[in-house]
């Protein structure tokens, strides 16, 4: 686990690597702030693809009421800047 600085360091250089060279990041996160600043956003529950789509749509389908341990139960996976869906 990192520290918040160097956390932030990691996400810095990732942006940068997407951006600036247009290289394709795929980063699995439980930091929903780090999730939040994704193209796209991916949610896993048991293996399985539960909610696809930008980090606005997906984070309105969250029903706390039914993930009691959200998100530790919860796998937060996006892709930035992904050619297709799939």
């Amino acid at each position: 686990m990192l520290d918040p600085v160097g956390r932030r360091e990691t996400v810095d250089t990732i942006r940068t690597l997407n951006e600036k060279f247009g290289i394709t990041v795929i980063l699995i996160t439980h930091h929903m702030d780090e999730a939040a600043q994704a193209q796209r956003l991916i949610v896993m529950a048991d293996g399985h693809i539960i909610d696809d789509g930008a980090p606005t749509e997906v984070f309105q389908h969250v029903d706390t009421r039914a993930m009691p341990a959200w998100p530790c139960r919860r796998r937060w996976a996006f892709c930035t800047n992904c050619a297709r869906r799939g």
